[in-house]
């Protein structure tokens, strides 16, 4: 492994226990002041999950593109 590898590995360790933290403080606590029970209560936490990761790479994406914008590649 070279050292990059296990920087990422690293990077997406730290992203996928702040995620299962969110999903087990923010999510679990509005679902549990809802009247959510059952398969409503799953699809809530699987369309949050969804909808956050697409969130997230269109983010990144725009990032990505205003980086190489900012640093003079065309694109």
């Amino acid at each position: 492994m070279k050292k990059e590898d296990v920087g990422g590995l690293i990077v997406y360790m730290v992203i996928i226990v702040l995620a299962i933290v969110f999903g087990l403080t923010v999510l679990q606590q509005h679902v549990g002041e809802s009247s959510l029970v059952g398969l409503p209560y799953v699809l809530y936490i699987v369309g949050s999950v969804v909808l956050g990761v697409l969130f997230n790479a269109i983010l990144f994406e725009l990032a990505h593109y205003v980086g190489a914008k900012i640093g003079g590649y065309d694109v």
